[in-house]
């Protein structure tokens, strides 16, 4: 699992998104490692906010707009077809969740 965030460089929060960034590069990675041995590896994103309570604890208190809210199923579903595939089908890529097929 990565973030949509993984892009931003504000809100001070540098060390969490070079870590994401990191965790991209390894599945990456270990994708062209394991193609092989027909491993599929990939990283999933949210495709809007998940509000967790990390989140709640360091949104500063900020509203978020119901329609940037990620619906649960929208990650459930897009890791239930990831966990599903082999090297044969979606491997080393980094997916958003609203936008893998259905």
């Amino acid at each position: 699992m990565t973030t949509n965030g993984v892009g931003m460089t504000d809100r001070g929060a540098n060390a969490y998104w070079v870590s994401k960034a990191g965790v991209e590069r390894l599945y990456l990675g270990l994708a062209a490692t394991l193609k092989s041995d027909n491993i599929a590896v990939n990283c999933l994103a949210p495709s809007r906010v998940v509000v967790t309570e990390g989140w709640r604890a360091g949104g500063g208190g900020r509203e978020i707009p119901p329609e940037m809210i990620e619906p649960p199923e929208a990650m459930a579903d897009a890791a239930v077809l990831l966990a599903g595939q082999d090297a044969s089908g979606i491997t080393g890529t980094v997916q958003k969740s609203e936008s893998m097929p259905g």
